[in-house]
């Protein structure tokens, strides 16, 4: 799917499976991020942003589009997977599971 949305170098095909990595992010949601932040230095950028406060930046996440599927309408990611986004790349101990 990568491919075919325009993503052809290794290092973007790279950073949209190690996004899958994350439980819940699809390869739909996982290029949806890449075309929103398509570097990993981007979206730790928008995450640390000492502009914004924590809430800012988890709606930024929550505003990301995905394409629609065989004639659906786009959608946005939503909240609980922008807090689930938030929570593996900003906690200490990823590993723990959100309740």
């Amino acid at each position: 799917k990568a491919k075919l949305q325009g993503f052809t170098d290794e290092l973007s095909l790279t950073y949209i499976s190690w996004l899958m990595c994350v439980p819940s992010i699809s390869e739909t949601k996982a290029i949806a991020i890449a075309k929103a932040y398509p570097t990993y230095k981007c979206l730790m950028d928008t995450l640390t942003d000492p502009k914004t406060d924590e809430k800012q930046r988890k709606a930024k996440l929550q505003e990301i589009e995905m394409a629609g599927i065989a004639g659906e309408k786009a959608k946005k990611l939503g909240k609980a997977l922008a807090e689930k986004i938030y929570f593996y790349f900003m906690s200490a101990d990823p590993s723990v599971i959100i309740t």
